[in-house]
Formats: structure tokens, sequence, C-alpha cells
């Protein structure tokens, strides 16, 4: 039974990446340019330099669709996580190697411990296949299946944190859970934006904010296992990257984050 488990989650995990690399090598709408506020203009006022001066792209559309080198090796690396996590439920190890087990030590659980059916990993896995697809059609369905991911991959990464006294927690699945956690929260600020009509850089605040304090909360509860936070930053230093030059007030909240975050891993390891 555990091996047919195994199984729908490499096809679950096979459909998750192909969907998102379909998705991502979609074409992006180019930002459509707006006048620079100038330092030599006398009339150029705080309000003016720390409004967006372009039309960025919305934080959905940064995570799925990358455009600088950050974003898509933090999609990509997810990606690779996601099929690692998967195969390694079958015993796979890279290169053919496998665990040497002492004749004194209990049998060795499949790789990254999870002895579970997968089945909220499987569902989450097959809903980020489909949200995207729906984001601009169906906003409100997409925003149902964009949660739905989260839960999944979330709940089946925190699984192991309950399973005993020492935490077994995934570290590859704890990746995807960062990477899924932004995705979520960019969504929401997405929505807030297009189908609520809130200004672009508000909805992106909103957005970082949220995704900083499930991050704490969610990294005290997986302790050790800091490649849940690693992902988060890494998405966050992304965005800030990606905005710096249109949306001031996006950096500034995503460095702010980083901070609260990197705070939260110190104190899980030490």
């Amino acid at each position: 039974m555990r091996k047919a488990g195994a199984i729908l989650l490499i096809i679950a995990s096979l459909a998750f990446v192909a969907s998102g690399l379909g998705y991502a090598l979609q074409p992006v709408s180019p930002p459509v340019a707006a006048a620079l506020p100038s330092p030599l203009r006398s009339d150029a006022g705080l309000d003016e330099l720390l409004e967006p001066t372009a039309a960025a792209p919305d934080l959905a559309t940064q995570l799925l669709r990358p455009r600088i080198p950050a974003m898509a090796a933090l999609l990509t690396i997810s990606w690779l996580a996601v099929l690692y996590h998967a195969f390694s439920q079958l015993g796979w190890r890279p290169w053919g190697t496998r665990a040497v087990e002492d004749d004194d030590d209990p049998p060795l659980p499949p790789a990254d411990g999870k002895q579970a059916e997968h089945g909220l990993l499987v569902i989450g896995l097959v809903a980020g296949a489909v949200w995207p697809w729906l984001l601009a059609e169906q906003p409100g369905g997409a925003f149902l299946l964009g949660a739905l991911m989260v839960a999944g991959i979330l709940g089946e990464a925190l699984g192991g944190a309950y399973a005993g006294a020492e935490p077994s927690n995934s570290t590859s699945l704890s990746f995807v859970a960062g990477w899924a956690t932004m995705a979520g929260c960019a969504l929401f600020a997405t929505l807030l934006q297009t189908q609520l009509g809130a200004p672009p850089h508000v909805a992106a605040v909103l957005g970082i904010t949220i995704a900083a304090l499930a991050t704490v909360s969610i990294q005290l509860r997986l302790g050790r296992t800091i490649s849940y936070g690693i992902a988060v930053i890494w998405g966050m230093i992304g965005l800030a990257a990606g905005s710096v030059a249109t949306q001031a007030a996006l950096s500034m909240m995503a460095v702010l984050g980083i901070a609260i975050i990197a705070v939260a891993m110190v104190r899980v390891t030490t």
C-alpha cells in the first residue's frame, strides 16, 4: 500500500513540474513604462519617489513566470526538490547510492523519514498544477486551489514535526513548502490587486507581510529544518531585486521580512 502511495505521489509530482514548466514558458506581457520621477525636478516629492514608477508584473507572475535568474533558480530547485522527495519514497537515492545500516541500528525509513500515504501532498501538488491556469479566467477557483496547495504541502511537511520527540522533517519537502508559502501569499496579493482594485504596492506589501509572519510561525514548528525559511528568504530576495526600481515599498518590506525570518532561523538552530 505504501508503494502504491509513493507511485501516486510520483505521478502527482511529475504533473506538478510539467504544469509549472509549461506555465513558466508562457510569454510575459512587458510592463508598461511610466514617467520616471527625476531627482532634478523641483516638484518631485517623496510620495512620487515611493510610488511604483512602472507597471511591474504582479507577485504571482514574478514567482510563476520569473524574469530574473534568482527567481528562475528558486522555481527550478523547488521542482527538483519535489521530484527528489517523490522518488525517495521508493528508496531511490541519487547516483545509485544507498545508506549503509549497522546491524544494531533499526531499519532506515524511506528518505526524508516520511512513511505516510502522502494523501495531503498528492492533493496539494494536483491543486498546484491546476490553479495557475485558472488565474486569468477563474480567479476565485484559482484562489481556492492555491490555498489547497499550500495546505496540502505544508500539512505533509509539518507532519514530521509531530511524529515523535525528535522532528523528522523532510529537508526537500520543507523547501517546497517554503516556495508554496510564497506562491500562496503572492496569489493573495495578486487577487487583491486585480479583483478588489487594491494599489499594486499595497497588495504586494500585504502579501510579503503575511508571508513573513506565517514563515516565522511555521519555521518555529519545523525546528532545525531551515530549508523552509531559506526558500522563503530566497523568494523575498528575488522579489526585492525585481522590484527595486519600480516598487520601493515592496523592496523595503521584503528586506524587513528577511530580517524577521532570519531571526527565527537563528533561534531554532542555536
